[in-house]
């Protein structure tokens, strides 16, 4: 029978001094991760969930317990999301590349919310996804791209409106001078001519006052000061106006004291 006992003791201090070390770099570096209003995570190459980290503020609650371990298939992502992200995986590992992906998540207080994810290789099994939510951002791109699109239909309204108003000018102005002149220079018209005529200065007068007042419209439903309201009107009325005011200067183009309509 053996009567002595041999053993081998090893200094195990620098070991443990390192491991806790260690242990408390990770944890402070957890702790400046969480600092930051993004989300980390770290998945393998098959998309297992190797670490997460994300503030208690984003709304999002879920514990790292619940989500270490399981996959990107089993966390709820649409199918065309899981392919996706299963796809930037790959490419990032092979590739060594950077994977920007955009998605939509549903979060507590917040409802619906967008959100980037941005993939890096951390080795040849794994990559780190860092997700922020980007639902400001978009919203405000969208009111930028909303004033764009209005800005643009503004200057389409005003070029159009500019290309009219020479023509809805001219016409009624044309009228009231010739008839104007009509009046000054011709002595021997009758009567009622000069009633018509009368007549004619003060439509086409009351026109021109409509196209300035329509100018002033236009710039108030511009400006959101005026709503646009649909109703009946007498067209029977405008063209026969129309008619009268074109024969009867159709008449008047011989004459010597008409002026020529432009």
């Amino acid at each position: 029978m053996f009567n002595h006992i041999s053993a081998i003791l090893d200094n195990i201090t620098e070991t443990k001094i390192t491991l806790k070390e260690l242990d408390n770099n990770r944890h402070r570096y957890k702790l400046l991760l969480e600092t930051i209003p993004d989300i980390f995570f770290v998945l393998d190459k098959d998309g297992t969930y190797i670490d997460y980290v994300a503030k208690e503020e984003e709304g999002l609650k879920i514990s790292p317990a619940e989500i270490i371990g399981s996959t990107i298939f089993e966390v709820g992502y649409s199918k065309k999301m899981v392919h996706q992200v299963f796809k930037s995986i790959q490419t990032v590992i092979n590739h060594d590349a950077i994977e920007t992906i955009e998605y939509v998540l549903e979060v507590v207080g917040k409802g619906s919310c967008f959100f980037e994810m941005r993939m890096v290789k951390l080795s040849d099994n794994s990559v780190m996804a860092i997700s922020r939510d980007i639902t400001k951002q978009k919203i405000a791109q969208q009111k930028i791209e909303e004033a764009r699109k209005k800005a643009e239909e503004a200057d389409q309204l005003k070029s159009a409106f500019l290309q009219n108003i020479s023509h809805e000018v001219r016409t009624p102005l044309n009228a009231i001078l010739g008839f104007s002149n009509v009046l000054m220079t011709d002595d021997e018209i009758s009567e009622n001519e000069r009633q018509s005529y009368l007549q004619l200065i003060v439509r086409n007068g009351q026109i021109l006052l409509h196209v300035f007042n329509d100018t002033i419209k236009l710039s108030r439903l511009q400006s959101g000061l005026m709503s646009v309201s649909k109703k009946y009107i007498y067209i029977n009325s405008i063209i026969t106006d129309l008619y009268r005011q074109f024969t009867f200067e159709k008449e008047q183009i011989g004459k010597k004291h008409l002026i020529n309509l432009l």
